[in-house]
């Protein structure tokens, strides 16, 4: 169960590396935008360290609240594409990162 855990640990670690990944570029578009992503970026590795330590419930919870941030993340950027402002390749990356 342990090596299992740590193997999920290490999957939400790479999300969270990307996600880190998306925000850096969705910063030089919309920084208002990147700003909500940080905290998304520290609950997942809250989750990947409740997997370490075999918590999954926890983690789960923490990975819901990072998802919930991301989408509001990518639904805040999508609106300032549909207003004419950049930040496709951003919001493309921060989509991806919120799968």
């Amino acid at each position: 169960k342990k090596e299992a855990a740590n193997q999920v640990a290490d999957k939400q670690a790479k999300l969270e590396r990307e996600t880190r990944q998306a925000r850096k570029e969705v910063e030089k578009a919309a920084p208002e935008v990147a700003a909500k992503i940080t905290p998304a970026e520290s609950e997942m590795r809250r989750a990947e360290d409740e997997l370490r330590d075999a918590q999954t419930q926890k983690a789960a919870e923490q990975q819901q609240q990072a998802a919930e941030r991301l989408k509001e993340a990518v639904k805040e950027l999508d609106e300032k594409i549909a207003a004419g402002e950049k930040g496709e390749d951003a919001a493309k990356k921060l989509d991806e990162a919120a799968k």
